[in-house]
């Protein structure tokens, strides 16, 4: 398995930790890049979104 592989079966795995009516706070890199991509999945658990960085809250919308 390639690293790049591994971040995304990371990002995918942190999204069972994700839990109901969670604040969550997001920062930059590649693995955060394969978390947003999913974050449609766990959105109705999510209350409050925060990101790091411009380049994370242009991601995001």
């Amino acid at each position: 398995m390639n690293q790049e592989q591994e971040k995304k079966d990371a990002a995918l795995a942190s999204l069972a930790y994700i839990q109901d009516d969670c604040n969550l706070g997001l920062g930059t890199g590649s693995t955060v890049k394969h978390l947003i991509e999913n974050l449609h999945t766990v959105k109705e658990k999510i209350n409050t979104l925060v990101s790091s960085s411009e380049e994370t809250t242009c991601k995001l919308q």
